[in-house]
């Protein structure tokens, strides 16, 4: 797949306007194919549907939905950055549960 046109001369450099890099090859006909590069791989987020030269540059969706991202951070329990606390609640209020009963030391009342 390519696109065709005739050039007189080696005129310069085309670019798209989504950034996709275009590279011209000339023959002894001074016909020209231009050659799209950019992502190939329909399944990639990030894929060129005029590209027609593979570049390697095809990302995947993370588990956040981010194209190419880097997904959960480590340490963190969710695409917020949330972290646990310390009853194990993912973006939880507790700092503290001293006697691991499961109930917030912050909501415990004082016993005699």
């Amino acid at each position: 797949m390519g696109y065709d046109f005739d050039f007189a001369d080696e005129s310069p450099q085309p670019t798209l306007a989504n950034g996709a890099s275009v590279r011209c090859l000339l023959g002894a006909t001074n016909a020209t194919q231009v050659v799209l590069e950019g992502c190939t791989d329909a399944t990639a987020c990030n894929y060129n549907a005029d590209a027609n030269t593979d570049d390697g540059s095809c990302l995947q969706l993370d588990e956040c939905g981010v194209c190419g991202g880097a997904g959960i951070a480590e340490g963190a329990c969710d695409c917020a950055g949330n972290v646990l606390d310390a009853l194990g609640v993912c973006g939880g209020a507790c700092t503290a549960d001293a006697d691991e009963d499961g109930i917030c030391d912050s909501e415990q009342f004082l016993q005699c």
